[in-house]
């Protein structure tokens, strides 16, 4: 994931926040998808603990907020 945010994050370093692209666009794409397996797939959050969870559409809505929420903590901290 942190490779995946490398280009998004050098554009906002050398470029300012005012002229980034839309480049990254894929590689956010990318980042998310590692994410969403690491939340769902691999067990990988203490806030849902380790646990799969193969058909997210049949999950409630709070366990679906709280999947989501997990996914944007992994992605803001690698874009950090």
């Amino acid at each position: 994931m942190d490779v995946s945010m490398g280009g998004r994050v050098a554009e906002d370093l050398i470029f300012g926040t005012d002229h980034i692209t839309t480049g990254a666009s894929s590689d956010f794409d990318n980042a998310t998808k590692i994410a969403k397996w690491m939340v769902t797939k691999f067990g990988m959050s203490e806030k849902l603990g380790v646990m799969t969870y193969s058909d997210t559409g049949k999950l409630s809505p709070e366990t679906q907020s709280a999947i989501e929420q997990e996914i944007r903590i992994l992605l803001r901290d690698s874009y950090e």
